[in-house]
């Protein structure tokens, strides 16, 4: 039951072009790269060979190497993660173009210009509305993994259940964390990033501590 839908952006006649303008371009999901990744084919004939392509993680790594791109995507596969890449240490007049979704986290944009960098962005799809209100009772689930703020207020717009007790919210960052804080969910868990290894491993690490909490107290195996 998917809480959001995607659904791909029209742009203008002149914006996706890539040609030569950029030293690199970052693609921020894979919805990035499958709704932009053609439209720059179609205003240029091909990706640019000089350019650097950095992806987000390593899905979004996957979409440019099926489509023949050398691309890298740092270990933690957030937007910090990719501003602690060597790649962008020096960024100093260079041209760099983000390729993303209506919306979202500007932190990329501020931090790069900040280092001196001339940033442009181009939205290739948006996020709209997926599961009806209500739909999601949390009670039945021991784990929710969300990724991102839009994803988490996706999410409580469509839950019944939102007291604490309920599952262990696995989320990639504290930014992510804090918004379900505030939504009065407390059993939060961050990853080491959003990649599966990462949200694999908290998950795990939930596991351990409620073995260990059954351990000390026998009646909650029963609860």
């Amino acid at each position: 039951m998917p809480l959001i839908e995607i659904a791909p952006v029209q742009l203008a006649r002149d914006e996706g072009a890539v040609g030569d303008r950029y030293d690199v371009v970052i693609f921020l999901s894979s919805h990035a790269v499958v709704h932009g990744f053609e439209r720059i084919l179609e205003r240029d004939g091909s990706f640019p060979a000089r350019a650097v392509c950095i992806a987000v993680g390593s899905r979004t790594r996957a979409e440019l190497h099926s489509r023949g791109v050398a691309a890298i995507s740092p270990a933690d596969e957030r937007s910090e993660g990719i501003l602690a890449m060597p790649e962008l240490a020096h960024e100093a007049s260079r041209r760099v173009l983000l390729v993303g979704g209506v919306g979202g986290r500007r932190l990329l944009d501020e931090a790069l210009a900040a280092r001196g960098a001339e940033v442009s962005r181009i939205e290739v799809y948006r996020r709209g509305s997926g599961a009806p209100a209500g739909a999601i009772d949390l009670a039945d689930f021991a784990y929710v993994v969300v990724s991102s703020v839009a994803g988490g207020e996706a999410l409580m717009q469509r839950a019944t259940s939102r007291a604490d007790g309920g599952p262990a919210v696995i989320v990639p960052s504290a930014r992510v964390g804090e918004f379900f804080r505030g939504a009065g969910l407390g059993r939060i868990v961050v990853s080491d990033g959003a990649g599966s290894a990462a949200v694999l491993k908290a998950i795990e690490r939930c596991e351990d501590r409620d073995e260990r909490d059954a351990r000390a107290d026998p009646s909650r195996k029963d609860s």
